[in-house]
């Protein structure tokens, strides 16, 4: 069973409003309906369900700052969650968005082949920096979804 609240489905949560009415989310023939085919956007990794590419790229990230994921490793896999992000039409609202652009964008200009770095692309170092400030903004973003 679905709920709605503040526009965005959750599965398998209960809600009631100040007015004690339960908020539900069901097809019109009765039958829940999953995040897939409501097109939801998120707002927090906190609302990502498992098994999404947006997930596996909010995991890669922090595996990176960790250090247990080496660099090329992180790009070429991260990119690889995001094509199943678009793949799956996995919707992210602004700000989430935004964090998650700015970490492609630092990608887009980092070369996985070190032997063909330019002094211009982004290094290891700038690579992972730029990911653990993606990491704050998305965790402040929880903080501020985390009790909606």
């Amino acid at each position: 069973m679905f709920i709605v609240i503040d526009g965005l489905a959750w599965p398998n949560r209960s809600r009631t409003t100040s007015t004690g009415t339960r908020l539900s989310l069901v097809t019109r023939d009765g039958d829940p309906q999953d995040w897939r085919r409501l097109r939801l956007a998120w707002a927090c990794p906190a609302q990502v369900p498992s098994g999404t590419g947006v997930a596996r790229q909010f995991e890669l990230m922090n595996l990176l700052v960790q250090g247990k994921i080496s660099t090329p490793a992180f790009a070429r896999d991260w990119l690889s969650a995001r094509r199943t992000s678009l793949d799956n039409g996995e919707r992210l609202r602004e700000s989430f968005e935004r964090a998650m652009n700015n970490v492609f964008y630092l990608l887009d200009n980092y070369s996985i082949d070190p032997s063909l770095r330019n002094p211009s692309d982004v290094s290891d170092e700038a690579l992972i920096e730029g990911v653990r400030y993606a990491l704050e903004d998305l965790s402040a973003l929880d903080g501020k979804y985390r009790d909606s």
